[in-house]
Formats: C-alpha cells, sequence, structure tokens
C-alpha cells in the first residue's frame, strides 16, 4: 500500500503544480478536484472569457491496483 499512497502523492502534487502556471488572457482558473475515496484526480479549467462561460477537463486520471 506504501507504493499506491507514492502514486497517489505523485498525482496531486503534479497536478496542483499546474493550478500556479496563469492564464494570459480572460478570468481562467486552473483548479484541481480530488476524489481520494475512489482514486479519481482531475484538472481543469474555469472562469469566463469575453462573457463566454469556460469549463473544462485538462486532465482526468485514475489509480487501478490489485489487492492480493
Amino acid at each position: 500500500m506504501d507504493t499506491l499512497n507514492r502514486y497517489r502523492q505523485v498525482i496531486e502534487d503534479v497536478l496542483t503544480e499546474y493550478t500556479g502556471i496563469p492564464y494570459a488572457y480572460g478570468d481562467i482558473q486552473t483548479e484541481v478536484v480530488f476524489d481520494r475515496n475512489n482514486d479519481r484526480y482531475l484538472l481543469m479549467n474555469v472562469g469566463w472569457d469575453n462573457g463566454k462561460r469556460v469549463h473544462g477537463s485538462l486532465v482526468h486520471t485514475y489509480t487501478e491496483y490489485a489487492v492480493s
């Protein structure tokens, strides 16, 4: 399980780093969503650009593991 926890932490760290990169236009933020119970991870853009709603997924990943 230590390996799985390490994978989870690496995914969260990498995705969180991307939230610090600003957009050059519009009022757009990059956000992360972590569902640790189901091992789902999401990086997405949300905001407004010229009066239009921006809402999209940049990265959606998950971890799978076999319990032996």
